[in-house]
């Protein structure tokens, strides 16, 4: 099995639209559901934190998600395996050490339009089919505390801590006290931050680089881009069908939201952002796709 590839990315930053186009393209295949999450938290369900590392590492548990990677390649033969877990920008080290010859494409969208759309998402209603769909790819050793934990949670017998997405160690015991804007700014930067580090430790042929700004104004491009890094044979017919639904619509249609914001939002936005920057210029920014 080649790879397997991992999109990498914080919420609302086009790990969708990314999975999507390079699933349509026929080179790579993943689950018929949005994310894998549970088969990641095997033996670890109970922590409060979606943080995995290299120390978390145990056989029989990486035995078990290998072997639900190997069943997929092989009914699917002639495609690479293509994973996007959110949750996964915490947990790059711990997915080396199950697969050590991982491919990561981790893609970035500017934070002023990654807020808002955290906001809008976190507000909307419970989805039950979108929840259902994820459980049926799920671990039986996961299964029932998690049914458990969500029916629990929809009838407010337990507790909820107010997140949504990847649960980042500084939002999981104090995010009741913060605004929905300063949790959507603590988790992109964290999950940004620990992505970043992460990647700096690999070799740059382990992984590509991606700006949503740029992608979604020439899919076409990156998409050539990564089939030659993955060195996988694109035709054209591919590449109309599958950067279709790309649009360019949703850069910079967020400047608006940021008037309306307070100094200490807007303040708290370019502080972390600022730390984000540098990080990216200094770790990655020589591998990124033109």
């Amino acid at each position: 099995m080649k790879g397997p590839y991992f999109i990498i990315g914080a919420p609302r930053s086009g790990t969708n639209m990314l999975r999507d186009v390079l699933v349509d393209s026929g080179i790579f295949v993943t689950w018929n559901c949005d994310e894998i999450d549970l088969v990641w938290r095997q033996g670890y369900y109970t922590r409060k934190d979606d943080v995995m590392t290299t120390g978390d590492f145990k056989k029989r548990i990486a035995d078990k998600i290998v072997a639900k990677f190997r069943r997929l390649n092989r009914n699917n033969p002639g495609k690479l395996i293509l994973e996007k877990t959110c949750a996964n920008s915490l947990r790059i080290d711990y997915i080396r050490s199950i697969f050590p010859d991982a491919k990561f494409i981790f893609i970035h969208r500017e934070i002023k339009d990654v807020v808002p759309s955290v906001v809008k998402k976190r507000e909307k209603s419970f989805d039950w089919r979108y929840s259902f769909r994820k459980v049926y790819f799920s671990p039986v050793s996961t299964l029932a505390l998690h049914l458990l934990q969500v029916f629990a949670k929809q009838l407010g017998i337990a507790k909820s801590n107010n997140l949504w997405g990847p649960r980042v160690p500084e939002l999981v015991e104090g995010s009741n006290t913060k605004s929905p804007v300063e949790i959507a700014i603590i988790q992109w930067s964290y999950c940004m931050q620990s992505a970043l580090l992460s990647l700096k430790k690999l070799d740059e042929s382990s992984f590509k680089v991606i700006q949503y700004e740029k992608f979604v104004v020439d899919p076409a491009t990156y998409l050539r881009d990564i089939a030659s890094w993955s060195q996988s044979n694109l035709l054209k017919v591919d590449i109309d069908r599958s950067t279709r639904k790309v649009f360019r619509s949703s850069v910079g249609k967020s400047q608006n939201y940021w008037e309306n914001e307070g100094n200490n939002d807007f303040d708290l936005m370019k502080r972390e952002k600022s730390k984000v920057v540098k990080l990216i210029e200094s770790a990655v920014s020589s591998n990124e796709s033109e």
